[in-house]
């Protein structure tokens, strides 16, 4: 049976992916949310909002409890479907506005909708990309939240240990009582991901 620190090692670093990775999804969540701008196209700032709650909760909340894990997981599989949804949403309107300039090319009376039209595709692939690179991120967000989670249910991520540290109480010769901090050893783990 392995040492009690070693499983914790393991345990740490589930929990610390998934923290890790909830700061860069946080941040392509915050800035899908800027799609509120445009009416009816709401549903990656919706999936915005959705992943900025779930990674708030393992940053700002104890990244220590099950169910922090389980929530975060869980809005990033939602976010993740509507941004999926937001995907198919700016293909079709990418695809309608690429037939409008088409139609519309041999129509002097519409130049001023074609160069409009010509703008607005050029101006909706960053946002295509940052809504896929958000997808892709809740995701795998959700996959590490979900391992942080049975991590911490197998017991080996205790609420006693914090970061490959444990706290002992000694007794100094005077009979007052100190506390010790001794790091434990740091053993790899074999881990997947």
């Amino acid at each position: 049976m392995p040492e009690p620190h070693i499983v914790r090692v393991c345990g740490q670093r589930q929990v610390n992916k998934a923290r890790s990775l909830a700061v860069a999804t946080l941040v392509f969540a915050i800035i899908s949310c800027i799609g509120f701008a445009v009416p009816s196209y709401w549903f990656p700032c919706i999936g915005g909002v959705l992943a900025t709650i779930g990674c708030s909760i393992i940053l700002c909340g104890n990244y220590k409890s099950k169910g922090h894990h389980l929530a975060c997981g869980i809005l990033n599989i939602l976010a993740a479907l509507f941004h999926a949804a937001g995907i198919g949403i700016y293909v079709w309107f990418y695809a309608s506005i690429v037939l409008l300039i088409d139609s519309s090319a041999t129509d002097e009376a519409a130049g001023s909708a074609v160069i409009i039209a010509f703008f607005i595709t050029w101006l909706i692939w960053p946002v295509m990309v940052l809504v896929v690179v958000a997808f892709i991120l809740e995701v795998i967000q959700a996959v590490f939240c979900f391992q942080a989670r049975s991590a911490i249910v197998s017991g080996e991520f205790p609420g006693a240990s914090q970061g490959g540290q444990s706290h002992v109480v000694a007794k100094q010769a005077t009979g007052a009582v100190i506390g010790v901090t001794m790091a434990q050893p740091i053993v790899e783990c074999s881990s997947v991901i």
